[in-house]
């Protein structure tokens, strides 16, 4: 009985799919203009004004908040707006560097990497940052994001851990996701946490009889808390 309901139901779907696929053969799409009647469209388009964002007393608010230099003069005062607490944005000289090479380069050289290329400067600053530290080869990234989440994906890989703390930034985590390798979180810089989680996966290693490679990932000063982390101790 099973097997003649499950033939009458094959034979019911085939004949369903053959006669969705005849319809849409010859089924005829109607023309967009016998729908919709264009020229009252686009009157209607060329009349629509938008009522406007905010009113005349908020407009009035706005404009009198626009901060006109990049740092302000008084000595009192920092502006925590954009990231320019050296206040290197007003100096002049880096200004006509940045205005020549915006000439040269386009202001998209500024992109990232991959999709504007590699251009000569990277090069060059890479060379120099590469003999400034005494290193063979130095790699140049245009984002800080982009940094930490790609280099933990070159490093960490599948089978291994990693240990980091449980205010570690978004970015990071976003490296942790591309490495796909195990994350263990300890408590927000207490060494004390680490080292029983730690100990918790030298267990595990005992009882599989293998070794996995493990890595600690912290951050100098956390973006969430603003606390150092304990790099002392946690070396130790």
């Amino acid at each position: 009985m099973g097997r003649v309901l499950q033939d009458n139901l094959l034979d019911f779907i085939i004949g369903f799919t053959l006669i969705a696929v005849c319809f849409l053969l010859t089924y005829k799409k109607k023309k967009i203009g016998s729908i919709i009647d264009l020229p009252i469209l686009n009157k209607r388009i060329l009349e629509y004004k938008p009522e406007p964002l905010v009113n005349d007393k908020e407009a009035n608010l706005l404009t009198r908040a626009i901060i006109e230099s990049s740092m302000p003069k008084d000595p009192g005062c920092l502006n925590l707006a954009k990231v320019n607490y050296m206040n290197l944005l007003d100096n002049e000289d880096l200004r006509k560097k940045a205005e020549e090479c915006i000439r040269t380069y386009g202001v998209g050289s500024c992109g990232p990497r991959g999709f504007y290329g590699t251009i000569d400067v990277h090069i060059d600053l890479e060379n120099k940052i590469a003999e400034f530290l005494d290193l063979e080869e130095t790699v140049l990234y245009s984002y800080g994001f982009s940094t930490i989440s790609s280099a933990i994906g070159a490093y960490c890989k599948k089978n291994d851990y990693i240990f980091c703390d449980e205010e570690i930034s978004f970015a990071t985590v976003q490296g942790f996701l591309a490495s796909r390798s195990a994350v263990i979180y300890f408590n927000h810089n207490n060494t004390e946490d680490l080292e029983k989680k730690l100990e918790e996966i030298k267990l595990v290693e005992k009882e599989k009889n293998k070794k996995f490679r493990k890595f600690l990932i912290v951050e100098g000063i956390y973006l969430k808390t603003g606390k150092i982390c304990p790099l002392p101790k946690l070396i130790e």
